[in-house]
C-alpha cells in the first residue's frame, strides 16, 4: 500500500466518521455510535502495519519477535550491570561489617569504618582485604578482635588504620 492510497483511505473514513456522529445527533445511543466510528479510525490507521506483516511469512515472523540475545554491544552492557550488581553487593557488605564491628567492639558506628577490596575473575568474586578505619572513640578497640571478627566473616586478613578527627 503506497502512502497516497493510505492517506486517502484515512481522509475519507475520517470524513464519513464525521458525516455519521453529526448524523446521529443527540441521543442514547451516541455513545455507542461515537465508539464505533473511533474503532474505524483506529483501523484505518493500523491496516498498514498488517499490510507489512503479512509480506512475512510465518518463519520470518517468529524470527521478528523472538530476542536473539546477541548484539554488537551486548557484553559492554552485560559488565556494566554486573559492575553495578557488584558495587551494590559490596557497599552492603562493607555496611553490615560496619554494624557487626561497631557493635562487637561497644562503639558508635560513625567512629567504624569498612571498605573491602575485591578481586573478579570471570567465575568468581573475591575479597582479598578489608580495610578497617577506626575514629577517635573507637583507637582503644583491641586489633585483635577486630582481625579475628574479620577473619570470621570473610576468612581474609584486614588492615586497621587509625583516623585523625582532620581527617
Amino acid at each position: 500500500m503506497d502512502v497516497r492510497n493510505y492517506l486517502w483511505s484515512l481522509t475519507l473514513v475520517c470524513v464519513a466518521a464525521a458525516v455519521v456522529k453529526v448524523a446521529t445527533g443527540e441521543g442514547a445511543m451516541k455513545k455507542h455510535i461515537d465508539m464505533i466510528c473511533s474503532l474505524c479510525v483506529v483501523c484505518a490507521l493500523v491496516v498498514p502495519v498488517f499490510h507489512d506483516l503479512s509480506l512475512y511469512s510465518s518463519e520470518d515472523m517468529g524470527e521478528l519477535f523472538e530476542y536473539s540475545g546477541e548484539s554488537e554491544g551486548r557484553e559492554y552492557y552485560e559488565e556494566i550491570y554486573n559492575s553495578y550488581l557488584r558495587s551494590g553487593s559490596v557497599e552492603l557488605a562493607e555496611t553490615d561489617l560496619c554494624g557487626g564491628l561497631a557493635k562487637t567492639l561497644g562503639v558508635a558506628q560513625e567512629d567504624v569504618s569498612v571498605s573491602l577490596v575485591t578481586e573478579y575473575t570471570e567465575d568468581a568474586a573475591g575479597v582479598s582485604e578489608a580495610v578497617v578505619e577506626l575514629g577517635s572513640g573507637a583507637y582503644f578497640a583491641d586489633p585483635e578482635i577486630i582481625k579475628e571478627y574479620i577473619m570470621s566473616r570473610l576468612g581474609t586478613e584486614c588492615r586497621i588504620i587509625y583516623k585523625n578527627k582532620d581527617e
